[in-house]
Parts: structure tokens; C-alpha cells; sequence
């Protein structure tokens, strides 16, 4: 709902009735747009930090060759099949989610299906596609299937249409396809993944630098960073508390500056 529209509804209700809002996230400034809105006085704010120690963030440019970048995934996937854990591919286009899910399809062909050679039905396929455009009966398919252990489906390419109030445990992986349109976005797409507490990442891809102009200025400051901890740029935007991760474990510039040597040291995400 638009911000506009809240206001007009706050102006039908008696100034002395108590009022709650609820979000998901919301950064410093959409708090004071919403609190001033409706005309909220000294409002009391309860939160809990959105930050969480089991993702890991990750920025990177992406190869030319879509092999260099889902390359290993379909590898990965050929070999563990449905004990893959979950990944979730983002995209800003319906056209960029075909593109990756031909991709997947032409690199696994008959292996396309759990089981192997089974028909081309969302209901057997390890990967699937989920926009604005796809039949509805598809993307309740889709839902199902992929909040579902037992179900075959592992890799979900999609738009910003799939993932409202979707609660699945054990996506491991998030992956932007070029970033999302603001950082409040991109902070609920990430938070996907590791919902079952399993060390998780986080991994957006930049592709063009014209993207960049289609962002907020708060998004194109997170993937423009080069120094600072990306955790520590997010809990800033989102004023939430900070809570202590192991530099390798953290992010990719943590990682950079990390001199453990534990598994995670260095580790690109997808591998």
C-alpha cells in the first residue's frame, strides 16, 4: 500500500485510538516516513535486529559466460540431485529468469527431472521458473513444492513475484542476478535463506553498470563498497544491532582481510 493511501486511512480514525504498525524490515528512513504519516506521536518502537550470523554477504562481477557462473551449480546439482539444498536465483526480468532456466535445462536435459527422464512437468522438475507471468496453477505447484523435503524441486529463478510470506527452512543459497531495486528488498530476499540456522550465503551478481542507475542510492552504495563489511553497511541503513561474525564467515571483503584459514576463507559461494 502506498504511503498516501495510509495517511487517508489514519484521518477516518479517532485521534485517541491506539495504533500498531507492523513490518518485516524498514530502514531509518521509512520508519520516520511512516511514523510522520500518521501522525504517530513519541511512538514506541519495538525491533529485533534483522542481522543474521548465518549468511553470509557477497558481491561479485559477473563472468560473460553463463557457464562461469551456474556452471557449478549444475554440476552440483547432477551429482547430489534432490539432496541439494535449495537455492534461490533473483532476477529483475522475466526475460533474464527464461534465459537461466534454459540454461539449466539445455545443460541437464533428461536429468532435468527427478526421477531422471520423467516428463517435463513442474511437479518432477529440479528447477522451475516462478514470475508474474507464470500460469497460477504453475506457481501454487512451485510453492508447494518447494516448502515441501520430499519434493524434487531445488532451484527456484524468479522475480520479485515469488517469496512474499514463503517460509522455507533450508534454502542455503540466495543469488541476485544484478541487484535489487532497494536495500529494504534486497534484505528480505536474503533472508530466505538459513531460516533452519545452516551456515548460509548471500551472493549478488553485477552485471551492468547501467543497472546501477536504476537503483536506490542506498543499493548502488552497497555494491559500489569495496571496504567496509557489508554487514556492517546493512545493520547501519537498517539501525539494527550488529552481532559478532568470524571475518571469513562474514563477507567477501571480511574474507580478504581474514588470515584463519578455516573452510570458508576465500570461498567463492556457488562452489
Amino acid at each position: 500500500m502506498e504511503f498516501s493511501k495510509l495517511g487517508e486511512i489514519r484521518s477516518l480514525i479517532p485521534s485517541h485510538v491506539h495504533m500498531m504498525t507492523l513490518t518485516a524490515t524498514a530502514t531509518k528512513e521509512t520508519t520516520k516516513k511512516v511514523t510522520a504519516i500518521l501522525g504517530l506521536q513519541h511512538p514506541i518502537i519495538v525491533s529485533a535486529t534483522s542481522d543474521k550470523p548465518n549468511v553470509s554477504y557477497w558481491v561479485k562481477e559477473a563472468p560473460k559466460i553463463m557457464e562461469d557462473v551456474f556452471g557449478s551449480l549444475v554440476i552440483k546439482l547432477r551429482q547430489q540431485r534432490v539432496k541439494m539444498a535449495r537455492v534461490l536465483i533473483y532476477c529483475r526480468r522475466c526475460e533474464e529468469c527464461a534465459s537461466i532456466y534454459h540454461f539449466f535445462h539445455s545443460q541437464l536435459q533428461h536429468e532435468f527431472t527427478e526421477p531422471i527422464g520423467a516428463p517435463n512437468l513442474s511437479c518432477f522438475r529440479l528447477v522451475d521458473m516462478f514470475t508474474s507471468i507464470t500460469h497460477k496453477d504453475v506457481q501454487e505447484s512451485i510453492i508447494t513444492s518447494f516448502c515441501q523435503s520430499a519434493a524434487p524441486l531445488r532451484i527456484v529463478i524468479c522475480t520479485i513475484a515469488f517469496g512474499m510470506g514463503l517460509d522455507c527452512a533450508d534454502v542455503r543459497q540466495v543469488v541476485h542476478w544484478g541487484p535489487a531495486s532497494d536495500l529494504e528488498s534486497y534484505m528480505q530476499e536474503c533472508g530466505r535463506a538459513g531460516r533452519n540456522g545452516q551456515f548460509s550465503n548471500a551472493l549478488l551478481y553485477l552485471r551492468k553498470k547501467s543497472h546501477l542507475k536504476m537503483i536506490s542510492a542506498d543499493m548502488k552504495q552497497y555494491c559500489m563498497n569495496t571496504s567496509v563489511c557489508r554487514r556492517t553497511v546493512l545493520c547501519s541503513h537498517f539501525e539494527c544491532e550488529q552481532l559478532h561474525v568470524t571475518g571469513c564467515a562474514c563477507c567477501d571483503i571480511c574474507a580478504l582481510l581474514c588470515t584463519c584459514n578455516c573452510c570458508h576463507c576465500g570461498e567463492f559461494p556457488l562452489q
